[in-house]
């Protein structure tokens, strides 16, 4: 039987530096849910504010290619 893995892509508010918001969430979502072989991947927004700009959707973009191209394999 195969299973498809998903990419789950979570927009947090911290700077890739801190990754708090990351730390915290991992542990959250251990918590609660078997995430088993799907992909956690973080965007660093560094500001609440800065989710809809073309920076932030460049990321995003970056995220899916990479995962579609490592699940191929």
């Amino acid at each position: 039987m195969s299973h498809e893995h998903k990419q789950i892509i979570l927009c947090v508010e911290s700077t890739e530096k801190a990754k708090v918001d990351s730390l915290y969430i991992d542990e959250i979502l251990k918590y609660f849910f078997d995430i088993g072989n799907d992909k956690i991947t973080y965007v660093y927004l560094g500001g609440k504010f800065n989710y809809n700009n073309e920076k932030t959707k460049k990321k995003i973009r970056e995220k899916i290619k990479t995962y579609g191209i490592t699940e191929k394999r």
